[in-house]
């Protein structure tokens, strides 16, 4: 690994803003830009080689995290790596997959301290036509050019009830049709401080079926037996009421799509009101949101604002806020554009994909009476 000297122009209202940055990922990502006076900050380019390429692709190196930080190189960072053979492309820095599908990355965990080169579900060695052996040098594209990003992947929440203003949004609980359709957190999982209050309001509202997107049935049964045993879950079950999908967090997969078909056929041919949830009701559980909402017929800001109503109970997050607008832009626009693809409306889109996951019409328009009005 070799460590050389450049010189890049910053400002100063820069610098105090890159010493913030690197104790506390809160600074503002706009610092650099609105500063006026300036002066020369000397920064080093970082070289080193790929010493292995993990079974997905991504490069793992021989230059070690603290190396990067001791340069002045902070989580936020957008890098050029240019590899030997001539293949050059700008990532951030992040902690683990902190981007979206496709987007290269700088990844600074899982590496016992060291970096790697990462494509978030694609293969960087292919890509990029490097081995084991393969060098690469280091250099900064942009101060904190993807801190604004970094900020929303690692959005931090409080697991305490005191401070959320009831136990709905404590719990991310809520009917989407009142009285047929509800969703939220998970109801039993262990160590899961808002399990017993998800599960009061299902009894509360008497959920009859549940909809379990993340449990295997080894899982499901661990939590019954646990500290959060629930009391609504239990019953469910006990009535056959309880479709464990064990669903993986990639929604562009045909397991993702075959486990939606699962849940639609569940619904179709068990008792309202129903329970849908994942294990934070966010990821898996908004995907299942959005595409029973398009096909409902709701508008793509009725969908978006029920979407982002979990990162305003989890993270007290607003519209107007910069960080609101980058969730609903990486996360819920990313999922209702791919299931309205070429479509004009998401509801046709919708329906369109529902048919390639395998679903009849005929069953989608059950799924629909089912859930809605």
């Amino acid at each position: 690994m070799k460590i050389t000297h450049f010189c890049r122009i910053m400002t100063i209202g820069a610098i105090a803003g890159l010493a913030l940055a690197s104790i506390n990922l809160t600074s503002c990502a706009s610092t650099a830009k609105t500063a006026s006076a300036a002066e020369s900050v000397k920064l080093v380019s970082v070289s080193g080689k790929i010493t292995g390429i993990e079974k997905y692709g991504h490069c793992n190196t021989d230059v070690e995290v603290k190396t990067l930080l001791e340069s002045g190189y902070d989580l936020g960072d957008v890098l050029t790596v240019s590899y030997d053979n001539g293949y050059t492309f700008k990532a951030p820095l992040v902690g683990g997959y902190d981007v979206k599908r496709g987007e290269k990355l700088v990844r600074t965990e899982y590496g016992n301290g060291y970096i790697a080169f990462c494509i978030n579900y694609g293969k960087m060695n292919a890509e990029a036509g490097v081995d084991i052996g393969s060098t690469f040098t280091i250099s900064l594209a942009e101060k904190a050019g993807y801190l604004a990003q970094y900020k929303v992947h690692n959005l931090k929440r409080t697991d305490e009830r005191s401070d959320y203003d009831s136990d709905e949004i404590f719990a991310n609980y809520r009917p989407v049709v009142a009285g047929k359709l509800y969703r939220g957190s998970h109801p039993a999982k262990s160590g899961w401080t808002r399990a017993p209050y998800v599960t009061r309001l299902m009894l509360k509202d008497g959920i009859q079926t549940i909809i379990d997107m993340a449990d295997s049935q080894k899982e499901f049964d661990s939590y019954q037996s646990g500290e959060n045993a629930s009391a609504c879950m239990k019953q469910c079950y006990e009535n056959g009421n309880v479709a464990l999908l064990s669903m993986k967090m990639d929604f562009t997969s045909q397991e993702f799509a075959d486990g939606i078909v699962k849940a639609v056929r569940f619904v179709n041919s068990h008792p309202a009101p129903y329970y849908v949830h994942c294990n934070e009701g966010k990821d898996r559980t908004g995907f299942f949101f959005i595409f029973a909402e398009s096909l409902l017929g709701w508008s793509e800001q009725a969908i978006a604002d029920d979407y982002m109503q979990t990162y305003r109970n989890y993270y007290h997050l607003q519209p107007g806020d910069e960080t609101y607008a980058i969730v609903l832009d990486e996360n819920g626009k990313q999922i209702m554009n791919f299931l309205k693809g070429e479509e004009k409306t998401i509801k046709a889109g919708t329906r369109k994909w529902a048919v390639s996951a395998g679903l009849t019409e005929a069953e989608i328009d059950s799924f629909v009476s089912r859930i809605g009005k």
